[in-house]
């Protein structure tokens, strides 16, 4: 057993993950362009057209990826999903553009899980090519709906190539590792 205060796996569990599926029971259709999925999300307690984007339950997005900074090692370790995809500009060109939600990694709830908060995000165009924030108010959306911007996030199976993971709210997420090899 591990000290209550560390992941025990980090090295394993740290990298960049791609998202192979996610699942959760008894959602309904979300889309992030579907004015009725806001309307549900922001006055009935819907589930977020943002992590619909993320996760990649919309046809928009071409891969999702998480990429996890070890908590142990780094004091202000973060947590990343990036949903790639590619937009049509105006002349008809494509550009490749990333969505990067970024959490701070708050603290380890247990030897295969831990904290999160949403604080950050922005658009990566182009690799870097232009930069322009997400207006997403996670201050102000934590204020008005509690624990919508933070939770926990365990993984319950894990090797070399395989991780298989649940959030606080039941979603499940089966991810493979992304090699450069």
């Amino acid at each position: 057993m591990g000290d209550a205060n560390t992941i025990e796996t980090t090295d394993l569990l740290c990298g960049r993950w791609k998202l192979l599926c996610t699942y959760k029971e008894n959602v309904d259709k979300v889309e992030f362009f579907d004015a009725g999925s806001w309307q549900r999300y922001l006055f009935d307690k819907g589930p977020s057209p943002v992590q619909s984007l993320v996760l990649g339950n919309t046809s928009t997005v071409e891969n999702v990826y998480q990429v996890l900074e070890d908590p142990n090692k780094a004091p202000n370790a973060k947590w990343q999903n990036i949903a790639k995809f590619t937009v049509e500009v105006f002349n008809g060109e494509k550009k490749n553009v990333e969505l990067i939600i970024e959490a701070k990694i708050e603290g380890v709830r247990d030897k295969q899980s831990f904290y999160y908060r949403f604080s950050n995000g922005y658009f990566d165009v182009n690799d870097g090519e232009l930069k322009l924030p997400y207006p997403v108010p996670f201050d102000f959306i934590e204020s008005v709906r509690p624990g919508q911007t933070k939770g926990w996030f365990q993984t319950t199976y894990l090797d070399e190539d395989l991780r298989i993971s649940v959030g606080q709210k039941g979603s499940k997420f089966v991810l493979v590792r992304e090699r450069n090899d």
